[in-house]
Order: C-alpha cells, then structure tokens, then sequence
C-alpha cells in the first residue's frame, strides 16, 4: 500500500520569497529603551545649554583678605567640572553650592559661607572671614594661628606656592589667601597639632606689631621670620633681599622698629652686602 505524504507540516522555503524574521519582545524594549535614552541625552544637552540658564552675574560680597578676583576664577573653575558626568554646572539648575563651599573652605579661613541662587542667571557669594594672626611652618607643613597661637587648621600642600627670593630666601605663601599674614617658620620643626597651642600670644603679637609698622614705614619687602621654638625670646626676620635682622620679642615691636628704621637710616649706607642687624641687646647694635 503507497504511503500518504503529509504536505501541511512541511515548511516550503522559496529562496525569491525570503520569509520576513520577526523581532523578539527582548530586542523591541532593548531598541525602545536605547531610543528613549538617547532622547534623555539630547534633551539634557540642549537644556544644559539655554541661554536664559546660564550664570552669568556672580556678586560676592564679605570678603576682605580674599580678593573678589580669586573667588571668581574659584567659580569658573567649577563650572567647568560637569555634575554627575553629564550636567553642566555653567547651568545654574546644576551648579552645586555644596561643592563651592567645600572649596572656598579649603581656600580660605572663614566663619561662614553663604551661597544664594539668584534665578536665573545670578549667583550670590557672602562671606564672613575668620581673623588669624598669622601662617605658621613646621616641618614643611603649613597651619593658621589665631591671635593667641592657637592652631586654627592647616593649609593644604595644593594651596602652597614657593617663590624664589634673592640669594637662599625663599617667599612660601597660600596661593589664595595667606599672602596677607606673617609668616613664622619653626626651624625646630617641632610638631604641631590641631586646636593646641603652637606658639605663645606675646610672640603672635610682637610679629604683628613688628610687620604692621614695618609694612608701613619701611622701604624693604620681608619674606618671613625664622624662629628656634627652644628660644622664644628671640626671632629672625628675613627681607626679600636676602639680608637679616636678629630681634628680641621681650622688647616692643614699636621700639624694635624703630631702631631698625634709624639703623638703616644712618648707619647702614650700602645694603647690597648687607648680611644682617642685631638688635637683640639694647643700644648695642651689630651688623655685618
């Protein structure tokens, strides 16, 4: 008996008629989700971009030891970092306040920061300054002192710029701020520890004394005072130029300033060779 052929259950490829492949649900949410997504992208792009968004007007007002200058520049700086990979922080709605004022801690020795957006273009910066008698090293570290000699925090390495004075004098400062504070150099380099006493208040204030009336009177520009934490009677205050003066802090800074001002004055005609003035013994002046 002829076998029957069953031709329902025969699959027929015909190579001119291709048939029509099907696309799965998986590979439908996959192109869904990539379609999506890329409108997300083109969306945050041009928004992070809308003119009437970007901050434009930064006012800053507070601030007495740092300059206005460097706050800005601060500021721009930021805004050229992106928030989260892909939000521009040029766009007001993305600038992070709490990254400004991490930063303007880290920069600067202040009370308070306040930071207000200003919609929509506008940012407000206010600042309250905490007074610091002046930069101590220790150790080729760098810390703030208070007006008693208390240590208030340290500066940070990223903050420390090293300018080359004349002969071996080297002009260290805080790039942004501490430009305008005295600085002491412990040459015993002995160790300093955060909220203790690193210095005495009669030494904080003869050094500010001494610098305030020299800065005013004097012709010369000083690098920094070098002081041996062993003796802290004495202390050495180099200029710029290289040359020294030994002085003792149990004398005023008044009278000790102005004894260096009449010395320079009527004694020393030639400070090229000058190596250093020692005033540390009353009316008996040397020099060299």
């Amino acid at each position: 008996m002829k076998a029957k052929k069953d031709y329902h259950r025969k699959d027929f490829n015909n190579p001119f008629f291709p048939k029509k492949s099907k696309i799965s649900a998986g590979r439908k949410a996959k192109i869904l989700v990539g379609l999506v997504l890329g409108l997300i992208l083109i969306a945050v792009y041009l928004f992070n971009r809308l003119p009437a968004l970007q901050i434009t007007n930064i006012e800053i007002a507070g601030n007495d030891y740092a300059s206005t200058e460097e706050i800005k520049a601060l500021v721009d700086d930021q805004m050229n970092h992106r928030r989260w990979l892909f939000f521009n922080q040029h766009n007001i709605l993305f600038f992070s306040k709490s990254q400004l004022r991490q930063k303007l801690d880290s920069y600067y020795l202040l009370e308070r920061i306040k930071i207000k957006k200003r919609y929509f273009s506008g940012l407000d910066i206010e600042i309250t300054e905490r007074p610091s008698g002046l930069v101590w090293s220790s150790d080729n570290k760098y810390y703030y002192l208070d007006l008693s000699g208390k240590v208030l925090r340290e500066i940070q390495p990223d903050n420390v710029v090293i300018v080359e004075g004349q002969g071996t004098t080297n002009l260290v400062r805080n790039q942004a701020e501490s430009v305008k504070y005295p600085l002491v150099t412990d040459l015993s380099n002995s160790e300093v520890f955060i909220n203790q006493q690193a210095a005495s208040e009669k030494l904080i204030r003869f050094v500010l004394g001494f610098s305030d009336l020299i800065t005013r009177s004097g012709d010369f520009v000083v690098s920094h005072y070098e002081i041996f934490k062993s003796n802290t009677r004495e202390i050495e205050m180099v200029t710029k130029a290289g040359w020294r003066v030994k002085l003792n802090i149990e004398e005023t800074p008044e009278s000790q300033a102005e004894l260096l001002l009449a010395v320079l004055q009527q004694r020393v005609k030639d400070r090229n060779n000058l190596e250093y003035i020692d005033l540390r013994f009353g009316d008996k002046i040397f020099w060299k």
